[in-house]
């Protein structure tokens, strides 16, 4: 563990993510403090490192998450998270963070893709919440989707021939 807190600040991206998958198997209360220093380093665009760090916190998702919230969150409103705090809360979906990511879902601001995502975790974080499958909010979410893919807006209420993303209206 010595070594891997002395790699976790290193350069390079590879390394980093290497130092995380030598954390896996050892208990998260030994690694968490090298795990915060390696999602500082995350850039928002490398899939493989938020991968790599969400895989050694299953599990401890709700108890990360407000230091997720402290580092990247600055204060702002989910509509305004950077692309660190969209990743993490996307990839630890934790049920704490569902209010934020149904506010993403639906603020037609975002663009169809970083709602959809926000949709995918909303409907992972409510999983959490409610253990025993839901029937209704599950094809509450189903409807919300749909809206999303066909309409690109989740409310569904769009003008005839008019994207709700760009304004734009179709010939």
């Amino acid at each position: 563990m010595p070594y891997a807190g002395k790699m976790a600040a290193d350069t390079s991206a590879f390394v980093r993510r290497e130092v995380a998958v030598s954390l896996r198997d050892l208990p998260y209360e030994k690694t968490k403090p090298i795990l915060l220093g390696l999602m500082k380093n995350y850039d928002g665009e490398d899939r493989w490192y938020l991968e790599t760090l969400g895989s050694n916190l299953k599990g401890h998702e709700s108890e990360i998450y407000p230091e997720v919230i402290k580092m990247f969150g600055e204060g702002k409103p989910a509509s305004q998270w950077n692309k660190q705090m969209t990743g993490f809360a996307w990839r630890l979906h934790p049920a704490e963070a569902a209010a934020d990511l149904a506010l993403r879902a639906n603020n037609s601001s975002l663009s169809a893709v970083d709602r959809q995502a926000a949709l995918t975790a909303l409907a992972l974080s409510m999983i959490k919440l409610w253990p025993i499958p839901c029937l209704r909010f599950q094809k509450a979410i189903f409807r919300m989707y749909l809206r999303l893919l066909l309409t690109g807006c989740p409310s569904g209420k769009v003008t005839t021939g008019t994207n709700c993303l760009t304004g734009v209206r179709s010939v």
